[in-house]
Protein backbone atom coordinates (compact mmCIF):
# COMPACT_ATOMS: atom_id res chain seq x y z
CA UNK A 1 0.00 0.00 0.00
CA UNK A 2 2.58 2.09 0.58
CA UNK A 3 4.24 1.54 -2.55
CA UNK A 4 1.14 2.49 -4.56
CA UNK A 5 1.55 6.33 -3.79
CA UNK A 6 5.68 6.20 -4.89
CA UNK A 7 4.31 4.54 -8.16
CA UNK A 8 2.04 7.10 -8.86
CA UNK A 9 4.12 9.57 -8.30
CA UNK A 10 6.71 7.90 -10.82
CA UNK A 11 3.98 7.57 -13.32
CA UNK A 12 3.30 11.45 -12.57
CA UNK A 13 7.03 12.35 -13.72
CA UNK A 14 7.40 10.52 -16.97
CA UNK A 15 4.31 11.41 -17.87
CA UNK A 16 5.54 15.55 -16.99
CA UNK A 17 8.90 14.61 -18.37
CA UNK A 18 7.11 13.22 -22.00
CA UNK A 19 4.70 16.25 -21.72
CA UNK A 20 7.83 19.15 -21.07
CA UNK A 21 9.85 16.85 -23.86
CA UNK A 22 6.60 16.84 -26.64
CA UNK A 23 6.79 21.02 -25.90
CA UNK A 24 10.32 21.02 -26.71
CA UNK A 25 9.96 19.11 -30.05
CA UNK A 26 7.21 21.22 -31.15
CA UNK A 27 8.65 24.16 -30.18
CA UNK A 28 11.85 23.28 -32.00
CA UNK A 29 9.50 22.04 -34.97
CA UNK A 30 7.86 25.45 -35.09
CA UNK A 31 11.11 27.18 -34.93
CA UNK A 32 12.47 25.13 -38.11
CA UNK A 33 9.46 25.80 -40.00
CA UNK A 34 10.02 29.82 -39.31
CA UNK A 35 13.67 29.52 -40.36
CA UNK A 36 12.19 27.74 -43.53
CA UNK A 37 9.71 30.29 -44.12
CA UNK A 38 12.37 32.87 -43.95
CA UNK A 39 14.45 31.24 -46.39
CA UNK A 40 12.08 31.24 -48.74
CA UNK A 41 10.95 34.49 -48.35
CA UNK A 42 14.93 36.01 -48.90
CA UNK A 43 15.18 33.68 -51.74
CA UNK A 44 12.42 34.80 -53.38
CA UNK A 45 13.40 38.59 -52.51
CA UNK A 46 16.31 37.90 -54.29
CA UNK A 47 14.58 36.18 -57.39
CA UNK A 48 12.50 39.36 -57.58
CA UNK A 49 15.19 41.69 -57.31
CA UNK A 50 16.40 39.83 -60.71
CA UNK A 51 13.54 39.54 -62.11
CA UNK A 52 13.45 43.77 -61.74
CA UNK A 53 16.85 44.30 -62.59
CA UNK A 54 16.21 41.89 -65.79
CA UNK A 55 12.92 44.11 -66.44
CA UNK A 56 10.39 41.76 -64.83
CA UNK A 57 7.60 42.75 -62.79
CA UNK A 58 7.44 41.19 -58.94
CA UNK A 59 3.79 39.89 -58.12
CA UNK A 60 2.11 41.48 -55.56
CA UNK A 61 0.14 39.36 -53.06
CA UNK A 62 -3.98 39.96 -52.57
CA UNK A 63 -2.99 42.43 -49.03
CA UNK A 64 -0.32 44.08 -50.60
CA UNK A 65 -2.32 45.26 -53.91
CA UNK A 66 -5.05 46.35 -51.60
CA UNK A 67 -2.79 48.63 -49.65
CA UNK A 68 -1.21 50.01 -52.96
CA UNK A 69 -4.23 50.62 -54.15
CA UNK A 70 -5.60 52.45 -51.26
CA UNK A 71 -2.39 55.01 -50.59
CA UNK A 72 -2.93 55.62 -54.04
CA UNK A 73 -6.15 56.58 -54.22
CA UNK A 74 -5.79 59.06 -50.80
CA UNK A 75 -3.22 60.35 -52.81
CA UNK A 76 -5.33 61.13 -55.81
CA UNK A 77 -8.10 62.43 -53.47
CA UNK A 78 -5.50 64.69 -51.42
CA UNK A 79 -4.20 66.25 -55.11
CA UNK A 80 -7.88 66.75 -56.41
CA UNK A 81 -8.31 69.19 -52.62
CA UNK A 82 -5.47 71.08 -53.54
CA UNK A 83 -5.84 71.14 -57.14
CA UNK A 84 -9.16 73.30 -56.57
CA UNK A 85 -11.21 74.02 -53.59
CA UNK A 86 -13.84 72.36 -55.88
CA UNK A 87 -12.09 69.15 -56.26
CA UNK A 88 -10.38 69.61 -59.62
CA UNK A 89 -11.34 67.26 -62.65
CA UNK A 90 -9.36 64.51 -63.34
CA UNK A 91 -7.41 65.84 -66.24
CA UNK A 92 -5.97 68.10 -63.16
CA UNK A 93 -5.51 65.85 -61.17
CA UNK A 94 -4.08 62.89 -62.95
CA UNK A 95 -1.22 65.67 -63.73
CA UNK A 96 -0.71 67.08 -60.38
CA UNK A 97 0.52 64.07 -58.87
CA UNK A 98 3.33 63.53 -61.24
CA UNK A 99 4.24 67.66 -61.19
CA UNK A 100 6.32 69.25 -59.08
CA UNK A 101 5.21 71.84 -56.26
CA UNK A 102 5.11 74.82 -58.26
CA UNK A 103 3.31 73.66 -61.10
CA UNK A 104 0.52 72.40 -58.66
CA UNK A 105 0.40 75.94 -57.18
CA UNK A 106 0.38 76.95 -60.69
CA UNK A 107 -2.51 75.19 -61.48
CA UNK A 108 -4.25 75.92 -58.40
CA UNK A 109 -3.98 79.92 -59.09
CA UNK A 110 -4.77 79.45 -62.72
CA UNK A 111 -8.38 77.50 -61.42
CA UNK A 112 -9.41 80.32 -59.30
CA UNK A 113 -8.50 83.10 -61.35
CA UNK A 114 -10.63 80.82 -64.20
CA UNK A 115 -13.01 80.22 -62.17
CA UNK A 116 -14.18 83.16 -59.76
CA UNK A 117 -12.18 86.00 -61.82
CA UNK A 118 -13.07 84.84 -65.18
CA UNK A 119 -17.09 84.25 -64.21
CA UNK A 120 -16.99 88.29 -63.57
CA UNK A 121 -15.73 89.23 -67.13
CA UNK A 122 -17.60 89.41 -69.96
CA UNK A 123 -17.04 86.62 -72.64
CA UNK A 124 -17.09 88.73 -75.19
CA UNK A 125 -14.11 90.65 -73.57
CA UNK A 126 -12.06 87.82 -73.45
CA UNK A 127 -12.75 86.62 -77.34
CA UNK A 128 -12.45 90.28 -78.79
CA UNK A 129 -8.76 90.06 -76.89
CA UNK A 130 -7.49 86.63 -77.95
CA UNK A 131 -8.34 87.96 -81.52
CA UNK A 132 -6.27 91.29 -81.37
CA UNK A 133 -3.63 89.17 -79.99
CA UNK A 134 -3.53 86.78 -82.83
CA UNK A 135 -1.09 86.66 -85.24
CA UNK A 136 -3.35 86.06 -88.29
CA UNK A 137 -4.13 90.21 -87.54
CA UNK A 138 -0.51 90.72 -86.89
CA UNK A 139 1.39 89.49 -89.64
CA UNK A 140 -1.10 90.67 -92.63
CA UNK A 141 -1.54 93.81 -91.38
CA UNK A 142 2.16 94.16 -90.58
CA UNK A 143 3.15 93.15 -94.23
CA UNK A 144 0.60 95.29 -95.68
CA UNK A 145 1.83 98.48 -94.25
CA UNK A 146 5.50 97.66 -94.84
CA UNK A 147 4.57 97.07 -98.96
CA UNK A 148 2.66 100.74 -98.91
CA UNK A 149 5.63 102.57 -96.78
CA UNK A 150 7.61 100.84 -99.39
CA UNK A 151 5.63 101.98 -102.72
CA UNK A 152 5.47 105.28 -101.14
CA UNK A 153 9.30 105.43 -100.67
CA UNK A 154 8.77 106.86 -96.88
CA UNK A 155 11.87 104.60 -95.58
CA UNK A 156 11.69 105.72 -92.09
CA UNK A 157 8.79 103.99 -91.54
CA UNK A 158 9.58 101.01 -93.89
CA UNK A 159 12.15 100.70 -91.80
CA UNK A 160 10.79 100.89 -88.51
CA UNK A 161 8.00 98.33 -89.94
CA UNK A 162 10.51 96.16 -91.21
CA UNK A 163 12.12 95.48 -87.75
CA UNK A 164 9.01 95.00 -85.96
CA UNK A 165 8.09 92.36 -88.92
CA UNK A 166 11.15 90.63 -87.98
CA UNK A 167 10.48 90.76 -84.69
CA UNK A 168 7.03 88.77 -85.21
CA UNK A 169 8.83 86.46 -86.99
CA UNK A 170 11.24 85.62 -83.97
CA UNK A 171 8.47 85.85 -81.48
CA UNK A 172 6.85 82.71 -83.49
CA UNK A 173 10.26 81.12 -83.55
CA UNK A 174 10.98 81.37 -79.60
CA UNK A 175 7.51 80.68 -78.68
CA UNK A 176 7.39 77.62 -81.09
CA UNK A 177 10.61 76.13 -79.94
CA UNK A 178 9.82 76.62 -76.53
CA UNK A 179 6.17 75.04 -76.57
CA UNK A 180 8.15 72.06 -78.66
CA UNK A 181 10.67 71.85 -75.37
CA UNK A 182 8.84 71.64 -72.80
CA UNK A 183 5.60 70.43 -74.53
CA UNK A 184 3.02 71.51 -71.91
CA UNK A 185 -0.50 70.73 -72.24
CA UNK A 186 -3.02 73.47 -72.14
CA UNK A 187 -5.64 73.33 -69.07
CA UNK A 188 -8.49 70.62 -69.20
CA UNK A 189 -11.04 73.10 -68.32
CA UNK A 190 -9.51 75.55 -71.91
CA UNK A 191 -12.26 73.64 -74.31
CA UNK A 192 -14.96 76.02 -72.53
CA UNK A 193 -18.48 76.23 -74.12
CA UNK A 194 -18.34 79.87 -74.03
CA UNK A 195 -15.11 80.20 -76.04
CA UNK A 196 -15.45 77.39 -78.34
CA UNK A 197 -15.60 79.90 -81.63
CA UNK A 198 -12.21 80.98 -80.63
CA UNK A 199 -9.73 78.66 -82.99
CA UNK A 200 -6.73 77.11 -81.00
CA UNK A 201 -3.69 77.18 -83.45
CA UNK A 202 -1.69 74.71 -81.09
CA UNK A 203 -2.22 72.25 -78.02
CA UNK A 204 0.47 72.92 -76.24
CA UNK A 205 1.07 75.85 -73.02
CA UNK A 206 4.31 77.15 -72.40
CA UNK A 207 4.64 79.67 -73.00
CA UNK A 208 1.89 81.80 -73.74
CA UNK A 209 2.39 82.92 -77.69
CA UNK A 210 -0.41 85.85 -76.83
CA UNK A 211 1.23 87.39 -74.41
CA UNK A 212 4.54 87.46 -75.76
CA UNK A 213 3.19 88.57 -78.88
CA UNK A 214 1.48 91.70 -77.17
CA UNK A 215 4.27 91.93 -74.55
CA UNK A 216 6.50 92.32 -77.72
CA UNK A 217 4.27 95.18 -79.61
CA UNK A 218 3.69 97.11 -76.38
CA UNK A 219 7.36 97.25 -75.68
CA UNK A 220 8.37 97.93 -79.33
CA UNK A 221 5.89 100.72 -79.19
CA UNK A 222 6.89 102.01 -75.87
CA UNK A 223 10.78 102.27 -77.35
CA UNK A 224 9.80 103.68 -80.68
CA UNK A 225 7.30 106.38 -78.91
CA UNK A 226 10.49 107.36 -76.82
CA UNK A 227 12.51 108.30 -79.73
CA UNK A 228 9.58 110.28 -80.60
CA UNK A 229 8.59 114.01 -79.87
CA UNK A 230 4.73 112.52 -78.25
CA UNK A 231 7.55 110.47 -75.56
CA UNK A 232 6.49 107.41 -74.05
CA UNK A 233 3.01 108.37 -73.13
CA UNK A 234 1.85 107.56 -76.52
CA UNK A 235 2.33 103.86 -76.09
CA UNK A 236 0.54 103.47 -72.60
CA UNK A 237 -3.01 102.65 -74.58
CA UNK A 238 -0.73 99.69 -76.40
CA UNK A 239 0.77 98.67 -72.52
CA UNK A 240 -2.85 98.60 -70.97
CA UNK A 241 -4.08 96.36 -74.32
CA UNK A 242 -0.73 94.06 -73.86
CA UNK A 243 -1.80 93.24 -69.98
CA UNK A 244 -5.08 92.91 -70.06
CA UNK A 245 -4.50 90.73 -72.98
CA UNK A 246 -1.80 88.73 -71.02
CA UNK A 247 -4.72 88.11 -67.94
CA UNK A 248 -7.21 87.17 -70.40
CA UNK A 249 -5.21 83.84 -71.09
CA UNK A 250 -5.55 83.08 -67.67
CA UNK A 251 -9.37 83.69 -67.34
CA UNK A 252 -10.26 82.24 -70.73
CA UNK A 253 -8.47 78.94 -69.15
CA UNK A 254 -6.26 78.97 -72.09
CA UNK A 255 -2.98 79.23 -70.00
CA UNK A 256 -1.50 78.92 -66.54
CA UNK A 257 0.12 81.68 -64.68
CA UNK A 258 3.45 80.62 -65.32
CA UNK A 259 2.83 80.28 -69.13
CA UNK A 260 1.96 84.01 -69.20
CA UNK A 261 4.91 84.76 -67.09
CA UNK A 262 7.02 82.90 -69.02
CA UNK A 263 5.56 84.86 -72.24
CA UNK A 264 5.75 88.12 -71.33
CA UNK A 265 9.70 87.51 -70.22
CA UNK A 266 10.09 86.18 -74.26
CA UNK A 267 8.50 88.97 -75.52
CA UNK A 268 10.55 91.50 -73.74
CA UNK A 269 13.65 89.73 -74.27
CA UNK A 270 12.31 89.86 -78.21
CA UNK A 271 11.64 93.67 -77.94
CA UNK A 272 15.23 94.61 -75.78
CA UNK A 273 17.54 92.13 -77.96
CA UNK A 274 15.75 93.36 -80.93
CA UNK A 275 15.90 97.08 -80.30
CA UNK A 276 19.84 97.01 -79.10
CA UNK A 277 20.75 94.19 -82.45
CA UNK A 278 19.12 95.54 -85.16
CA UNK A 279 19.77 99.10 -85.95
CA UNK A 280 16.60 100.87 -87.95
CA UNK A 281 19.78 103.17 -89.91
CA UNK A 282 21.16 99.75 -91.66
CA UNK A 283 17.65 98.90 -92.46
CA UNK A 284 16.90 102.38 -93.93
CA UNK A 285 20.23 102.47 -95.98
CA UNK A 286 19.59 98.48 -96.52
CA UNK A 287 16.00 99.45 -98.12
CA UNK A 288 16.93 102.44 -100.48
CA UNK A 289 19.04 99.90 -101.80
CA UNK A 290 16.75 97.38 -102.77
CA UNK A 291 14.46 100.38 -103.97
CA UNK A 292 17.04 101.87 -105.67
Amino acid sequence: GEADPDRRMASIARRAAGVSSGVSAASQSSRRAVARVMATRRGGGAKAGDARGRGGATPATPAAAAAAAASAGARHRLVAASTSGRGGTEGEVEAATSESWLLRKDRTYSRFIHDDVGSQVPHWVGETLERLGSGLLWFPMTAAALALACRSERLAAAALLAKFFAGLVLDVVYVGSMKGIFRRKRPPYSSHKAYQTVIKVDSFSMPSGHTSRSVFVALFALLAARRAVHGTWAAAPICVWATATAFSRVIMGRHYLLDVAVGAAVGTLNACSLDLLLSETALKSLLQSALS
